[in-house]
């Protein structure tokens, strides 16, 4: 069951309990800073605060792969501090739902910081291109 168009429309529309839906009572998410594993009771809490306070905003999402087993998504996120993070993560998929999930983020301030130089007719879709491009070609960057 593919559950990506559906797991974005709940977080689209900051409804946490939506979200929550799609995860697995056996869950457990890898922080990538720490190596340390969450589960469920300990993870919810905190993704729910972030989503109805608007504290984390998807800036844009792509499913990059779904079946059965495994979801992968690459996110743009945005925080209140004003930093913004590259975010692949990997879902590991059980009875229909997400049970294990590991991540890894990549600051997006540097690139913003090359950026800010740059004089550009209609800079805002040229600079969304610019960074949507050069997610598709990081090794190469």
């Amino acid at each position: 069951m593919n559950i990506y168009d559906k797991l974005m429309n709940a977080f689209d529309n900051m409804n946490a309990d939506a979200v929550m839906e799609f995860y697995h009572s056996d869950y457990a998410f890898v922080r990538h800073q720490t190596d340390t594993v969450l589960t469920l009771s300990e993870w919810a809490p905190m993704m729910k605060d972030m989503i109805e306070s608007g504290k984390m905003k998807i800036i844009s999402s792509k499913c990059c792969y779904e079946n059965e087993e495994v979801l992968v998504i690459h996110n743009v996120l945005s925080f209140p501090d004003g930093s913004k993070e590259a975010v692949l993560a990997c879902h590991k998929k059980k009875d229909g739902k997400i049970f294990h999930t590991e991540t890894g983020a990549t600051p997006l301030k540097w690139r913003e910081e090359l950026m800010s130089d740059w004089v550009i007719p209609s800079g805002v879709a040229y600079y969304n291109f610019w960074i949507s491009w050069n997610y598709l070609h990081l090794t190469k960057f």
